[in-house]
């Protein structure tokens, strides 16, 4: 097909957007050409008024191709936050989407670009002759600029000052100031494109249908990517309505935040027109937009409509999201007391996001590995992180949509309340509570571990780089957010919190917060109670927000009853040490006997020192986010309980407490006898079938082991299987498994062929299942050899990002960081994934110097520790032995 020019549009209000239609035959051209031009004296207002109001055809038709379109790269990442001269209200965008998204849909230069134009209305808030927006990667059409005072119905001259592409900012200026008080609206006519995937903005994604590759398009716009779409006011706190009309392919379908309003085949009948109810009033980088042939199942919960679109093969595996969306969304509308404002609820299922999943008011999009489900197939762990998921995305509906964070230094109000939630949703609403606690408090204590050495920033800090922005998506907003809200809450009482919650959106609802209001909020539900006791309760919740790191409570035993507590910031670096007063206030949750139901609590604050009497055990429920360094005495109480009675400490404590050791060779003979029988029971069939007796949650590790410990037989029984395998959730599995080979051909074999030749969302994070000392010295040589070929086939993809982790991981000797230190010095060429090499080899040079320095003393502990270890006959006390601190 060639591409279309602008059909006649039909006359519309000043609200509604029109669209681009067929080129004019050149007769008829010249026909109106001779009858508007006598009549210009006389139209010439109306023709500058409804050029405004989107009559005259305003996409234009010579964009340039796509491989002319230039991305601006900036030399520095400064944020230029922009004035609140002016409020935005309204954005009205029509786009025209090149999407070729089968064999023989062909638009020739034109593929997989957009014509585009947006009218936005603001309020003048201070006088002003500029206008001043985020814009990136855009091209402009100053010829076609427009503004217009709605109150006086007066046109105003604008052109376009300056383009600041460091800043990512547009510049626009008026011969006339505006007016304070005045609205106003200006259209701006641009050309954008569709991204590789990996990318944000608008990018292309793909799906295999039998032999033929498939592309549908997706936008993915937080947290600062809404400006690579169209040109806007792209702060959290500038928030608008948004109402979105899409000119698609005939044979593939629009979809957006909001249920169609209308849908009409242009009058060249290759093109659809699909324009969308308006948004509530939100965020920018909510605002969402896909075209796509996926299918889609739906079901509703009261009036609201649901949906899950996804690839053809994926589709009947994402019936599990959808019932759970009704369950969540009645569970949030109850404990908020807030109904849902939307009239649908979709989720978006596609393998290239380069997220999780993503909030998008009313169209979540999701990564397929993240929610696709095999009720055969796929592991406890797969379905609860899917419910997980979906828990998590629904409670920004409310925490996030509703009410959003002023500025991106309060993203944990965002993602912590969504973490905290989703988690009180999976314990009333799923039976797999073990599961879903035991992936929250992985999560969890993987962020302390990357606390430790006091390189994060706190919660609430200072962001002035759009580096600053991206880098906040980090774990310790959302886990080290959701367990500050677990220790409030706890202390404070659930109806109390419960409470706080819907005062605190109430209040702000369709608007900003920040953490102050937040504070606020707190401190006026509670009224004259502290429970912080004398300490002020804002100066105390900043000590969690404001401080990085996290406390170590050191336990010291004063006589056979009594204990004295004392804090201090916990790092395992002697380079990175805190202040004497980075010190937190701290709710101490503990217990007298074990079979105490519920939990004390003491605080703890400052350089003070706490004394307790006849402790049990400190934290029980593990609630708070701190270590505990514990005496001798009280650990050994601890270690006797388990072995008498350990489900009176909660299984998230225990995961903090026990280190098991276990011998491993019955393990090993015993996985690879069950790949032996596999070799039977499945010899002519997929692993996917009946024919697997191994619990699918176990699979990916007895493969991994096997091969580990295996012959190359075992290998190309494992690969002729993956090579007939269609189930996604079982080629997962095997796919992790190959990754155990320590032969280096085979070894190399598995990963090229997951990194070139089959890219499937199963293997997104595939680089993780080498980060193991047996296998990264496999295959470390080879990942650093072929690193800029990942880049040019995937991009700055999550994929990518896992694999740049292989060079830099477990370093043991002079040898592997010399290796690690010239790759970086031969890879110039790639300075994002330098200055993360740089810092880890830094790392790297103290920890090998470290390790020379102390290993004498090491040596001579492990000998002293292995003698004690020996002399101890009974098995249990062996299990739990406590070997005492050294000093």
């Amino acid at each position: 097909m060639v591409p279309p020019a602008m059909e006649d549009p039909d006359p519309v209000k000043a609200t509604i957007s029109d669209h681009p239609v067929k080129y004019k035959m050149k007769l008829r051209r010249c026909l109106l050409f001779y009858l508007i031009v006598p009549a210009i004296p006389v139209f010439l207002l109306v023709i500058g008024f409804l050029y405004l109001m989107d009559t005259p055809p305003v996409i234009p038709t010579s964009l340039p191709s796509i491989q002319s379109v230039a991305q601006q790269q900036p030399p520095d990442d400064l944020i230029e936050r922009l004035p609140h001269d002016l409020k935005p209200s309204l954005y009205i965008i029509t786009m025209q989407t090149f999407l070729p998204y089968k064999q023989g849909v062909d638009f020739g230069h034109r593929n997989r670009t957009v014509d585009a134009y947006v009218l936005m209305n603001f309020l003048c808030r201070k006088q002003t002759n500029k206008i001043i927006l985020n814009a990136y990667d855009l091209i402009i059409d100053e010829n076609k600029l427009r503004l217009h005072d709605q109150d006086t119905k007066e046109s105003l001259a604008v052109r376009l000052a300056e383009i600041r592409n460091e800043t990512q900012v547009l510049e626009f200026v008026t011969e006339q100031p505006m007016l304070v008080g005045h609205n106003y609206s200006m259209k701006i006519n641009y050309g954008t494109r569709m991204l590789e995937p990996g990318n944000r903005g608008l990018f292309l994604a793909s799906y295999q249908t039998g032999n033929e590759t498939r592309y549908h398009m997706v936008s993915q716009m937080q947290p600062i990517f809404a400006r690579r779409v169209f040109p806007c006011f792209d702060e959290p706190e500038f928030k608008a309505e948004f109402q979105i009309v899409v000119i698609h392919p005939q044979g593939t379908t629009a979809v957006s935040n909001t249920k169609l309003q209308s849908m009409k085949t242009l009058r060249d009948k290759n093109w659809l027109r699909s324009e969308f109810h308006p948004t509530p009033k939100m965020s920018t980088y909510l605002l969402a937009v896909a075209v796509t042939d996926f299918p889609f199942i739906e079901t509703y919960y009261r009036d609201i409509r649901i949906r899950v679109y996804a690839q053809p093969n994926h589709i009947n595996y994402t019936y599990h999201v959808l019932n759970t969306l009704p369950k969540a969304l009645k569970y949030y509308e109850h404990y908020f007391n807030i109904l849902y404002p939307l009239q649908k609820l979709d989720v978006y299922v596609v393998q290239e996001l380069t997220v999780t999943a993503m909030e998008n008011w009313g169209l979540i999009t999701a990564k397929d590995d993240a929610v696709v489900f095999h009720e055969e197939t796929s592991t406890i762990h797969e379905k609860s992180f899917a419910e997980m998921t979906v828990f998590h995305e629904v409670a920004h509906m409310w925490f996030g949509n509703l009410i959003t964070m002023r500025w991106w230094n309060d993203l944990w109000l965002n993602e912590g309340f969504a973490v905290h939630m989703s988690t009180a949703a999976g314990k009333n609403l799923t039976v797999e509570i073990d599961s879903l606690e035991s992936l929250g408090d992985f999560q969890e204590l993987h962020t302390m571990t990357s606390e430790e050495t006091l390189t994060k920033q706190p919660l609430s800090s200072k962001i002035v780089r759009r580096s600053g922005v991206t880098s906040a998506f980090e774990p310790i907003t959302y886990h080290k957010g959701a367990a500050v809200l677990r220790q409030l809450k706890t202390i404070v009482g659930e109806h109390q919190f419960q409470r706080v919650l819907r005062d605190f959106i109430l209040e702000h609802i369709y608007d900003n917060a920040d953490s102050e209001d937040f504070i606020k909020s707190i401190i006026k539900s509670l009224g004259k109670s502290n429970p912080f006791g004398e300490h002020d309760v804002s100066a105390s919740i900043k000590t969690w927000t404001h401080n990085k790191g996290f406390p170590l409570i050191t336990v010291t035993r004063l006589n056979s009853t009594s204990i004295q507590l004392s804090q201090r910031c916990y790092s395992k670096t002697i380079q990175n040490q805190a202040p004497p007063n980075h010190t937190w206030t701290i709710p101490l949750f503990f217990k007298h006997d074990f079979e105490q139901k519920e939990s004390d609590v003491a605080m703890l604050h400052g350089n003070d020192t706490l004394i307790l009497h006849n402790v049990a055990v400190l934290d029980p429920e593990h609630i708070g986010y701190y270590k505990i360094l514990y005496d001798t005495q009280t650990f050994d109480g601890i270690t006797r309980q388990l072995y008498k009675n350990h489900t009176v400490i909660s299984a998230r404590a225990r995961a903090k407490l026990i280190t098991c050791f276990f011998q491993h060779s019955p393990c090993i003979e015993y996985v690879r006898n069950q790949l032996s029988k596999l070799k039977i029971t499945c010899a002519t069939k997929k692993l996917s079938d009946s024919c697997n007796s191994i619990t699918p949650g176990c699979r990916d590790a007895v493969y991994a082991m096997t091969l580990r410990h295996g012959t190359a037989d075992d290998f190309d029984f494992l690969w002729n299987k993956l090579m007939i395998e269609t189930v996604p959730m079982e080629r997962a599995h095997i796919s992790l498994g190959l990754s155990g080979t320590t032969n280096e051909t085979l070894s190399i074999k598995t990963f090229d062929y997951h990194s070139f030749h089959n890219i499937t969302s199963a293997i997104k994070n595939y680089c993780a299942s080498f980060y193991n000392f047996y296998t990264l010295e496999v295959i470390r040589p080879h990942v650093t050899k072929v690193f800029k070929k990942l880049i040019e086939r995937h991009g700055n993809s999550r994929f990518v990002k896992t694999c740049s982790n292989v060079p830099a991981k477990v370093l043991i000797n002079d040898k592997n960081v010399k290796q690690f230190d010239d790759f970086i010095a031969n890879s110039k060429d790639m300075p994002l994934y330098v200055r993360a090499w740089t810092k880890f080899s830094e790392s790297n040079h103290l920890l090998l110097a470290l390790q020379k320095q102390h290993a004498p003393l090491l040596a001579q502990y492990l000998d002293e520790f292995n003698k004690r270890y020996q002399n101890v006959t009974d098995y249990h006390d062996r299990l739990f032995y406590n070997p005492g601190i050294v000093d």
